[in-house]
């Protein structure tokens, strides 16, 4: 065995041995390691991990391998156009846990325009409404104020089945808030959940 070899390799004994020396002491916090794989590998994510006594942020592609201190954690990645991804889980000492992420795409659709009732209860109807993709049953929710009431929020609910193959209407009914609209214009922002997902819902 080579000279270099030999050192290396006691140096590499003797760090672990510290190490456990250390640790055993109280002087050195155990730690285990998460290796983490996202998919898609070029989807460019940013993962934050953290604990009760650490904070970890970065920006990888593909394979990465973090050690964190041996205890809870909290794992949450976000990519653009992917829903975000969230995990609590666990790790022991000298512990390696291989998580493999699978980010799945944002749904999305988008809507021409819309018109809202004046001086009777509150309604909207939106025109146009479809997406690139087979979003399906979709809960529509939307959050309106009228100009000159910036504190009034008038909040509506409706359902429609948004399919890329056509444009459909959707017509949402008062759920809440301020019960009607005088002739001051209306500015409302739009979102949809389906099959339990957030759906992205904005204007063409």
């Amino acid at each position: 065995m080579k000279a270099a070899d030999r050192n290396a390799r006691t140096s590499v004994a003797t760090l672990i041995a510290l190490a456990t020396l250390l640790t055993s002491c109280g002087l050195l916090e155990p730690s285990g390691t998460l290796t983490i794989t996202i998919q898609p590998g070029d989807s460019n994510p940013t993962t934050s991990v953290t604990g009760p006594n650490f904070s970890y942020l970065g920006t990888f592609d593909g394979n990465f391998s973090i050690t964190v201190p041996a205890g809870s954690y909290s794992l949450y990645t976000e990519a653009e156009g992917y829903e975000p991804y969230r995990r609590n889980g666990r790790i022991d000492p000298n512990e390696n846990v291989e998580l493999t992420i699978t980010l799945r795409e944002q749904l999305h659709a988008t809507f021409d325009y819309f018109t809202v009732t004046r001086y009777e209860t509150a309604r909207i109807d939106m025109y146009g409404l479809n997406s690139e993709q087979n979003v399906g049953n979709t809960t529509i929710h939307a959050r309106c104020i009228e100009d000159g009431y910036p504190n009034l929020e008038t909040d509506f609910e409706g359902w429609q089945v948004i399919v890329p193959t056509e444009q459909r209407r959707a017509t949402l009914h008062l759920a809440g808030g301020f019960p009607y609209f005088t002739s001051n214009t209306v500015r409302c922002s739009f979102w949809g959940r389906a099959s339990g997902r957030d759906v992205i819902i904005d204007r063409r």
